[in-house]
């Protein structure tokens, strides 16, 4: 114990990184070693996206769209991908495409938030022992634990105690260099991480401002608080929204202009679904107490919660951390300023309630922004992070030599409360047929983290031992953590079958060159029939397929995917379609409905045509055309040569039989652009999804590249923006040592 003796403990923040860091490695050391890999979205779509993101840094080159997945998307606009991050792209240029290298970017993005509150306790004015305990108790809650298959969950998660310390650090110190850093900050969370917390991080911040302006608690000299004032608040969430939007911009831009008439996901979801996927069941809370319980609900109770995923249900945040939350109140319960982090909190929680109460629908009535997230539980990751701030400020004053009683009253009451509900969870039978190793592992965790911050908050009303009250607090907070992600590692990683990222890792493929037209119906996951589970492997093995785990929803697409007609006119190496007739249509549910109609009784697919205004907006001014789609004749497959297939660029030769249209079932975009024969030439939409350009008689060269606006001038604005940022930083860091010198 010489190495973890109080004195050091008390002043060192370097050992206290040192021992988060241990314990995190130590946590996931199979994942380090090979001996286990991802689970669920981990492995079925963010391993082969930063595979992707890999290779595209390894060829020096960024492209926009995605030829490989669900005839075509365009990838640079989806948040959750991290094509334009330069974290992702620096870290895939450095591991390459390969699970290794996807396992370090998921552990680096995961460790972040740990540091992140590390640093954060620290210009709080906690102690090291207290952001020690704060931190293991946050890097293992139930966000990380639950969530961790989600790594742009993981990602967004993790930035946000980074944005919060250096927007407090402005307030406080009225100064505008650490508002611009964390702007900075948000973007760069925005480029890889879920919408959800890009948006509902950024409404913390200006909360966070608002309640210092309000309720004022920075610390000031001599021990003092002071309330900042009101115009260096508002100079603040300028600069943090200014520098955050140039950031996030290009990839934000794209999702919205780029997605327009390519899939559903570029508009607000319907309030259905907004307000009422996975919200926090009530119940719920009862994770509070132990992580077993989503242990129990995952491989034996499914009828606990269900209707919630196992991965949205998780409250736990360690044993420490509510506690000291409850003491940082308890002692001083006039602060406005706490009390406003706890009111905070508790709308948090209200909103993760989904549609039990009615605040997650007044979000989405008078927050726009707000409509484009799913997931309520999402906002529960509020919840966990305001407690951890809240638990800072009781190590503040248990540092100080206060609160001593009130945390030992805290800790007595909260570990009483957490061993009721475990034993409640005994008592009633839900336990019944669950695995004894892991109720064993259970049970060893109630017994050590309850009782054992139990006895350090007893150190530390008694004097005498309140020496050693620092070691028993970092100690029960390591050992929590541990056996924490012992019982969690069921949501997280997968250590049966890890041969299949090995497999994958063979068949990976670098080249960003398409050689055919080839293009499969689905990729699915090892042991599936066709189209069913799905995966992004294609993403890997650059094999294209029709239908993938893409989450970026076309209606018409997945129509399609069940359609023998419809699905086998876009797969095969022959996949481009002539007619001299064609139709003239708007891509309504009705005309889809006479178009398929169609195709079953000719047993192929006619042609039908889409003007891009139409497919921006299907019910917009003019005639239907849905009657004609009844008389059209079969499209004729017409043979091509391959000259080029680049994701941004197609090129071929065609011999059309007659003058009429050529359909290419390639995704639509507003940004493709078309040449036949050396000449621009009007795209269309054709088939509800696809792309159509005129042909005449003869020989035809096509070439389709794709062009969206503003690239790549938006990229190098948010780039720039970084660098001079990080620039601007380093720079005053230099100052200060010198100074300091």
């Amino acid at each position: 114990m010489k190495g973890l003796s109080a004195p050091r403990l008390r002043r060192s923040w370097g050992l206290a990184v040192l021992l988060a860091a241990a314990l995190f490695l130590l946590s996931n050391h199979l994942l380090i070693r090979g001996r286990a890999r991802g689970i669920w979205d981990a492995d079925g779509q963010f391993f082969p996206h930063q595979v992707l993101v890999a290779d595209s840094a390894r060829a020096g080159r960024l492209f926009y769209w995605d030829p490989w997945s669900n005839a075509g998307l365009p990838v640079f606009g989806d948040p959750q991908v991290g094509l334009l991050s330069p974290v992702n792209l620096g870290l895939g240029l450095l591991t390459g495409g390969t699970s290794t290298g996807f396992v370090l970017y998921w552990l680096a993005m995961w460790w972040l938030g740990g540091l992140g509150m590390l640093l954060f306790a620290r210009h709080l004015g906690a102690p090291p022992w207290g952001g020690l305990a704060v931190a293991l108790g946050f890097l293992f809650c139930g966000v990380y634990t639950g969530n961790a298959e989600h790594t742009s969950w993981i990602t967004g998660f993790s930035f946000l105690p980074l944005v919060l310390w250096r927007l407090d650090v402005a307030l406080c110190a009225r100064a505008l260099r650490p508002a611009v850093e964390a702007g900075a900050l948000w973007g760069l969370s925005a480029l890889a991480g879920y919408p959800g917390f890009t948006i509902l991080t950024g409404g913390l911040a200006t909360l966070w401002a608002l309640g210092r302006w309000l309720c004022g608690g920075c610390p000031a000299p001599g021990g003092a608080e002071r309330r900042p004032a009101l115009l260096p608040v508002l100079a603040a969430l300028a600069l943090v929204l200014l520098v955050g939007v140039l950031v996030l911009w290009p990839v934000y831009f794209a999702f919205l202009y780029e997605g327009a008439g390519t899939h559903g996901r570029a508009g607000p979801l319907p309030r259905e679904t907004a307000v009422g996927g996975n919200p926090l069941p009530p119940g719920a809370m009862a994770t509070l107490a132990s992580p077993y319980l989503v242990r129990l609900k995952l491989l034996h109770r499914r009828d606990l919660w269900p209707a919630t995923d196992v991965s949205m249900c998780s409250l736990y945040l360690g044993a420490a951390v509510p506690a000291l939350a409850l003491t940082a109140l308890l002692h001083r319960p006039r602060d406005r300023w706490r009390w406003w982090l706890a009111g905070l909190a508790l709308l948090a929680l209200a909103a993760a309630l989904g549609p039990l109460l009615p605040l997650r629908g007044w979000l989405y009535d008078w927050v726009y922004p707000t409509r484009f997230f799913r997931q309520t539980a999402i906002f529960r990751a509020y919840v966990l992070f305001l407690l951890a701030v809240l638990a800072l400020l009781g190590t503040r004053d248990l540092a100080a030599g206060r609160a001593r009683g009130r945390f030992l009253a805290a800790s007595v009451g909260t570990a009483a409360a957490a061993l009721a509900v475990f034993l409640a969870f005994r008592a009633s039978g839900w336990n019944r047929g669950a695995s004894a190793t892991a109720f064993a592992v259970g049970c060893l965790h109630a017994g050590w983290a309850w009782p054992g911050l139990c006895l350090a908050a007893l150190a530390w009303h008694r004097r005498a031992a309140g020496a050693l009250a620092p070691v028993l607090l970092a100690a029960v907070a390591l050992g929590d953590a541990f056996l924490t992600g012992a019982l969690s590692r069921v949501t997280m990683i997968d250590v049966y079958d890890t041969g299949r990222w090995r497999d994958l890792d063979r068949r990976h493929s670098a080249s960003l060159e398409l050689r055919s037209f080839r293009r499969e119906p689905c990729a699915t996951l090892p042991r599936n029939e066709p189209c069913t589970r799905m995966s992004m492997d294609q993403l890997v093995t650059k094999v294209p397929v029709f239908h993938s785990a893409a989450t970026a929803d076309n209606d018409f697409h997945l129509a399609m995917v069940g359609h023998p007609v419809l699905l086998g006119a876009a797969v095969g190496t022959e996949r481009l379609w002539f007619s001299a007739e064609v139709a003239r249509v708007a891509p309504t549910e009705e005309a889809f409905a006479a178009f398929r109609t169609r195709s079953e009784a000719l047993g192929a697919v006619p042609l039908v045509l889409h003007s891009p205004e139409r497919m921006l907006d299907p019910r917009g001014e003019g005639p239907d055309g849905s009657r004609e789609i009844g008389r059209l004749p079969p499209a004729r497959r017409l043979p091509a040569r391959l000259l080029a297939y680049r994701p941004d660029e197609l090129s071929f030769e065609a011999e059309a039989p007659a003058d009429g249209w050529l359909l290419i079932t390639d995704r639509w975009a507003r940004s493709w652009r078309a040449e036949v024969n050396g000449r621009p030439s009007p795209l269309q939409g054709a088939n509800f999804l696809f792309r159509a350009v005129p042909v005449s008689a003869g020989r035809n060269r096509v070439r389709l590249t794709y062009e969206p606006f503003g690239f790549p001038g938006w990229i190098a604005m948010s780039w720039v923006t970084l660098a001079g940022v990080a620039l601007m930083s380093l720079a005053a860091a230099w100052r200060s040592r010198g100074a300091a010198e």
